[in-house]
């Protein structure tokens, strides 16, 4: 059985791009886990599937956790700057924890 290889569309690659260019943490992120998938390990050595399984696991677990911290800071942002156009006079404040 032959293995045939497809390569990415470059619109996507482009778009992929676009939308990693203002996200640094995110690229950093994705580039260990296409490194992780596409090399054997430390020194040569070939990993075990479990291995790579809970590496990536975890690499995405952080991918998740970067993503979603980014997306929460566009949204106070966001209703931050909806709130000041809305009421220019409120008083806006940080949460303290």
């Amino acid at each position: 059985m032959r293995i045939r290889k497809t390569s990415t569309k470059d619109s996507v690659l482009r778009s992929i791009s676009e939308g990693l260019s203002d996200k640094p943490e995110l690229a950093a992120r994705i580039e260990t886990i296409i490194k992780m998938v596409g090399e054997p390990g430390e020194g040569g050595r070939i990993r075990s599937a479990d291995e790579v399984e809970a590496l990536l696991v975890e690499e995405l677990r952080k991918l998740v956790n970067e993503s979603l911290v980014g997306w929460a800071e566009g949204v106070d942002r966001r209703v931050g700057e909806d709130l000041r156009k809305a009421e220019p006079g409120a008083k806006m404040r940080e949460k303290k924890l």
